[in-house]
């Protein structure tokens, strides 16, 4: 948790790729956790919420994001797949905006994207 707290703090503090760095080894310590993969979604997607499009960043956060609702995590997770679906709909009509197209993925239910 302190190293989540730290790299939170270097994302508000501009120090992004050192931010996200260490939210990356969180997810490499701790892969049982959604958490951790939606940290590094999370820490992804920021600037591209700022108006700073990276195509890399924008597909790596939707298969971090992928990855929360594709898989069984324990029950005390439970309802973790709303944040989740409602950051992927997020990431995918900022590539809608930008002409990126195929970013819903395939292992999603396209059901759940509706533009509009």
């Amino acid at each position: 948790q302190m190293m989540r707290c730290v790299g939170y703090f270097l994302l508000k503090s501009g120090r992004c790729s050192l931010g996200l760095a260490v939210l990356d080894r969180v997810r490499e310590l701790a892969p049982v956790e959604p958490q951790s993969f939606l940290d590094g979604a999370l820490a992804r997607a920021l600037p591209l919420f700022q108006g700073h499009l990276c195509e890399e960043s924008l597909r790596k956060a939707v298969q971090l994001t992928t990855i929360v609702l594709t898989h069984v995590w324990a029950d005390r997770f439970s309802e973790v797949e709303w944040p989740a679906l409602i950051l992927l709909h997020m990431l995918c009509q900022i590539g809608e905006r930008s002409g990126i197209t195929d970013l819903w993925p395939q292992s999603v239910d396209a059901g759940f994207w509706t533009m509009g």
